[in-house]
């Protein structure tokens, strides 16, 4: 520890007092550049690191992580054209690669090899773009300290082309259907409080002479351009990059103009709360929030841009919808039942046609289609199988599937449902995940785990699939229990009585906004968990935390996250609070969250179950009956 530190800790050291709800501890481990934050992030990780690689069994664990996660994943497709972009990751590799198809063909060619911008000095690809036709790739590699490089590649040589423009962290590329140029939103200069632009670049231009098109009312404002397929409209959706902790973020506004109609101001669309839109032909459809959990579907006429004409063409119903794709064949409507996907085929006037045949029991996400096309893709998951990509094809109503990666054999584990009550009375869900052998007893190991954005839809997970070859059950919240410490605490307590667990086996983990109903869950009920985990903590804790259980807190930059102070704020407030013996243990990820590259994945998923096994006292994993 260096001079600075132990001078900085002296003279900022807060009473206990100033770790009550909200308050910042330690208002000088704000800065994330600051040497003595760097000193002190340094010896609360190399203490946890030395922790945790001292327990036993961690070699032979490690070996068993790197043969699940070996198998890869599969993710972000994309139509263009006729030219279908996906990433996946297979074998060995570090980082996924972004391959396209020409379709019809069934060989895909490689695009981008994102490891290869790590040679580079670059710590991941941030975002991709492909150009209307799928010729042109605009891309993002991020670079340390959460900057973001905008790139352009040639898709059929992968080569990348001269054009580079900095602080471009966000996926809003609008391109040109012709490919001289694409709308793009910037980032203001380091240091400085100046809101985003919308900026044009034309391509082989110098970007400092890029034409300025819109700034932002704020700073906290995000805009995303898009653009109509015959390039006369251009829209441009705003909504909040930071909204309120304590509510789910709803959708934002809509502004449009017309570049065929001279110099013109931008005019706001009659659309409130919008999650989603697309242009298809002079049509824009738009998945609007009116009420939270009551999202509908909406038409815009826009062959009259001064005059725009809205129809509602899917109405809310008791299936909640999560997210639609327009295509020349009609409407895919994706909505959730019992924290699953459903997938539904509607004509463009939003009547329903049919279900699609997809496996039950898991969650659709990348719908993507284009207007020449009849066809669309998707990518399924559930818990233990592992990601498919699949096109629809609508004239034949046949799926079938484009790629995959090998994963565990699902028929090894089971899904059960525990509805439970809290307090008040309000009815809960949770999905214990385990392995179908198991014997529920009270030796059971079971980790309660809350996301950040209370979306529990059945992932696929290789951290879950390998907790359950170690014994261990996974309770996921489901419907009316994320973030609802009272449910949390009615679905522990419900384990222990049905003699599933016992208080000592017990450990609950959140991340992001999941973490503050984690800690307060532990805080609530002392004694009920022998372990607390949190992962990016998005807020500092609402109470005095007294009485937690041993706690292991991961943090690191996350630029699409919550900041990396408050990670630390939420440690220094643990520290303050705990005795001299059981203080938090802190780890910090350089990389990061998001694209980080396997074997750092596999150090955190390692992290966490060595701590859990350690603080469970569960030392030897469960073994099938004989």
């Amino acid at each position: 520890m260096t001079l600075a530190t132990l001078l900085l800790s002296a003279l900022f050291l807060a009473p206990a007092d100033s770790a009550a709800a909200g308050k910042n501890p330690r208002p000088w481990l704000d800065d994330d550049s600051a040497l003595a934050v760097r000193d002190w992030v340094s010896t609360r990780d190399k203490a946890a690191r030395a922790a945790l690689q001292s327990r036993p069994g961690r070699a032979a664990r490690r070996g068993q992580l790197d043969a699940l996660l070996s198998s890869g994943t599969l993710q972000g497709a994309t139509l263009r054209g006729k030219r279908l972009f996906y990433l996946k990751r297979a074998g060995l590799h570090e980082r996924p690669i972004l391959y396209a198809r020409d379709l019809p063909q069934t060989e895909s060619r490689l695009v981008l090899d994102t490891a290869r911008l790590d040679a580079e000095g670059f710590e991941a690809l941030a975002w991709w773009q492909p150009s209307p036709d799928g010729l042109l790739l605009a891309y993002g590699a991020r670079q340390p300290g959460g900057d973001c490089e905008l790139r352009v590649r040639e898709v059929d040589s992968a080569a990348d082309l001269p054009d580079r423009i900095s602080r471009a962290p966000e996926a809003s590329v609008a391109w040109r259907a012709d490919r001289t140029g694409f709308y793009y939103t910037r980032d203001p200069l380091p240091g400085t409080s100046a809101p985003r632009q919308v900026r044009l670049h034309i391509m082989g231009t110098d970007p400092a002479h890029d034409q300025l098109v819109f700034t932002a009312r704020s700073v906290q404002e995000l805009p995303q351009a898009q653009l109509s397929a015959d390039g006369r409209l251009l829209l441009l959706a705003l909504r909040d990059k930071t909204p309120p902790a304590e509510a789910p973020a709803r959708g934002g506004e809509l502004f449009l103009k017309d570049l065929a109609s001279g110099p013109s101001e931008f005019s706001a669309l009659p659309v409130d709360h919008c999650v989603r839109a697309k242009f298809l032909g002079r049509t824009l459809y738009a998945l609007a929030d009116e009420e939270p959990g009551q999202a509908g579907i909406l038409a815009v006429d826009l062959r009259q841009p001064g005059k725009p004409r809205l129809r509602k063409i899917v109405a809310p119903g008791p299936l909640p919808i999560a997210d639609f794709e327009p295509f020349a064949a009609g409407l895919a409507v994706l909505v959730e039942e019992h924290s699953a996907s459903r997938l539904r085929l509607h004509d463009r006037k939003g009547r329903p046609l049919r279900e699609i045949p997809i496996p039950q029991g898991g969650s659709v996400s990348c719908l993507t289609g284009a207007g020449a096309s009849t066809d669309f893709f998707f990518v399924w998951e559930s818990f233990f199988s592992a990601p498919i990509l699949y096109r629809y094809e609508t004239r034949d109503a046949v799926l079938s599937i484009v790629d995959s990666v090998p994963g565990p054999d699902p028929e090894e584990f089971q899904l059960e449902r525990l509805k439970s009550s809290a307090q008040d009375g309000r009815p809960a869900t949770f999905f214990l995940a385990s392995q179908r052998w198991l014997k529920r007893d009270r030796q059971n190991k079971i980790l309660l785990a809350i996301a950040d954005n209370c979306e529990m839809l059945p992932r696929y997970s290789p951290e879950l699939i390998h907790w359950a070859e170690l014994g261990g059950i996974y309770a996921l919240p489901g419907a009316g229990a994320c973030s609802n410490v009272a449910a949390l605490l009615a679905a522990a307590q419900e384990l222990v009585r049905r003699e599933s667990t016992r208080p000592g086996l017990l450990a609950v983990s959140g991340s992001g906004r999941g973490a503050r109903a984690a800690l307060d869950a532990a805080a609530a009920q002392p004694g009920l968990f022998s372990a607390l985990i949190l992962e990016q903590p998005a807020e500092l804790p609402a109470a005095r935390p007294e009485n937690l259980p041993p706690t292991l807190i991961l943090a690191g930059p996350c630029p699409q996250g919550a900041p990396a102070k408050l990670s630390r704020q939420t440690a220094a407030a643990l520290e303050i609070k705990s005795s001299a013996g059981d203080q938090p243990l802190f780890r910090w990820e350089p990389l990061g969250c998001g694209d980080i590259p396997v074997s750092r994945a596999l150090d955190k998923i390692l992290d966490m179950e060595t701590f859990l096994l350690w603080k469970t006292a569960a030392d030897k994993p469960a073994q099938p009956p004989i």
